[in-house]
């Protein structure tokens, strides 16, 4: 007799607890010695990958006190827990997980890097201490219906002079006026939203000389013509917007295109009144 087993739990992966043993295989740039206790090698561990597991907790990671960079993305993560002690963390990958709030990462004072995309965070929120953030990838939150990422004003102002990166592409935003503070933004994301309002871009980033690539592909405002001419003008340091290079002659002619469009249309505003006048005559 032979038996068949139909179960595909061995195809999709159930869900496991991380132990100290599993932290240790993922140790890829470290040896651990023959006479070597578990915890004196968990506490050498600088960079820990363990990327597709099923790991659905963060356990012991704590013991792991010399991390700089932590891979765990594409688990069953829920929460984000056991960092208090890895001081010297710079760069954080726990994007595709089933994280629902940010928090834990306020002792985290070297962290630069964070990937938490794909989870299912509704606020950005809990980075108020991280000074030293200069990206933050949190595109394509699985959010619960009629919902749109918010973002925290205490967390915005925190990071508003070292964030470099930001991508929220994909999270139902219909504004960016939130995004102002951030004076130092070099690179944005905000592709697969909301947005209808173009004029946003130049209060937002107006008088920006930093911010020099602009991604906004798929939202509403990309049906209407020249839109990419609109906000390059209202943007002028933007010099790649959807993948498309902008050079300073074309920003300088599109720029006087914009005055020229502008100035014809203040003229024929001045010259209605006029017109008006004579015919009461």
């Amino acid at each position: 007799l032979s038996f068949v087993c139909h179960c595909d739990c061995f195809n999709q992966g159930m869900p496991i607890e991380l132990t100290q043993e599993l932290i240790a295989s993922g140790a890829s740039n470290l040896r651990r010695g023959k006479q070597e206790a578990l915890d004196a090698f968990l506490a050498r561990i600088t960079h820990l990958k363990l990327p597709k597991k099923h790991i659905q907790s963060m356990n012991f990671i704590n013991m792991c006190r010399q991390l700089v960079a932590l891979y765990l993305y594409e688990n069953d993560l829920l929460k984000i827990t056991n960092l208090s002690t890895c001081h010297y963390l710079t760069h954080i990958y726990i994007q595709d997980n089933r994280i629902d709030r940010i928090e834990g990462l306020g002792k985290l004072k070297f962290l630069s890097k964070l990937f938490i995309g794909r989870n299912r965070i509704i606020v950005v929120e809990g980075l108020h201490e991280l000074h030293s953030l200069t990206e933050l990838h949190i595109e394509h939150q699985d959010l619960p219906p009629g919902e749109k990422l918010l973002f925290d004003p205490r967390t915005i102002i925190a990071f508003s002079k070292s964030l470099k990166k930001l991508n929220v592409a994909g999270n139902e935003l219909t504004s960016i006026i939130d995004l102002a503070p951030l004076i130092q933004l070099e690179m944005l994301d905000v592709s697969q939203n909301k947005l209808a309002n173009l004029n946003e871009f130049g209060f937002v980033f107006g008088h920006s000389r930093t911010l020099s690539k602009l991604n906004v592909v798929g939202n509403p405002f990309c049906l209407l013509n020249k839109f990419a001419e609109e906000i390059i003008t209202q943007a002028p340091g933007i010099g790649n917007l959807d993948g498309k290079e902008y050079n300073d002659t074309q920003r300088s002619f599109l720029l006087n295109w914009k005055n020229a469009l502008e100035s014809r249309r203040l003229q024929q505003l001045s010259m209605d009144p006029s017109k008006k006048k004579k015919k009461k005559k």
